[in-house]
């Protein structure tokens, strides 16, 4: 499906880190990824991009949510269909509160 909703600007991915469905791992992870995480968190996320499957298993252990975030983003779909859905979601409510 190549017509996924992608986040675009610094709102939408405020919409995204705040959602109640977005789970910690996520939410350091697009900080990570827009340039507004920790030292600490970029260090992480680098060392989890960089490994291999064995060391990402054991940064798993101590990283769970973090490793799963990295996981659906880049290995799955699951990460861009949970991004359209909160965004188109979020313009939903948006267009309703319009009409009103």
């Amino acid at each position: 499906m190549s017509d996924l909703r992608r986040i675009e600007n610094h709102a939408e991915m405020c919409v995204v880190i705040n959602h109640p469905s977005t789970t910690q791992g996520e939410r350091t992870f697009l900080g990570w990824q827009y340039d507004r995480g920790s030292g600490f968190y970029t260090a992480l996320w680098r060392a989890i991009q960089a490994s291999d499957f064995g060391n990402l298993m054991n940064l798993k252990k101590g990283f769970p949510s973090e490793v799963q975030a990295w996981e659906d983003y880049a290995h799955t779909e699951v990460w861009k269909h949970k991004v359209d859905r909160i965004l188109r979601d979020h313009d939903n409510k948006k267009n309703q509160q319009k009409g009103k």
